[in-house]
């Protein structure tokens, strides 16, 4: 028994320097694999153009709902100053 690749589930992604690139699809023994331009990887964006500005955004938009879905127990007046700041480290 060796390594089985679930063929459903990969992609390839090209790098290069070049800017004119066209994107396509390719065929390894008998089973296609699809180009794209940008995936998740361990919870990382990766791109071609190995920028961060996307993954900067994506983890920004991620904290702003992870805020906003806790907005009700962080003004909860029940609540001492110091618990809401435990919660909200542990929540960003």
């Amino acid at each position: 028994m060796g390594l089985i690749i679930n063929t459903n589930k990969t992609k390839y992604m090209q790098l290069t320097r070049k800017t004119n690139i066209t994107k396509q699809d390719i065929e390894v023994a008998g089973k296609p694999y699809e180009a794209v331009k940008q995936f998740i990887y361990l919870g990382s964006q990766i791109n071609g153009k190995n920028s961060i500005k996307e993954e900067i955004r994506l983890r920004i938009q991620a904290g702003n709902r992870s805020l906003f879905a806790n907005k009700k127990l962080l003004t909860n007046k029940d609540l001492n100053a110091a618990s809401k700041l435990q919660i909200y480290k542990s929540i960003i």
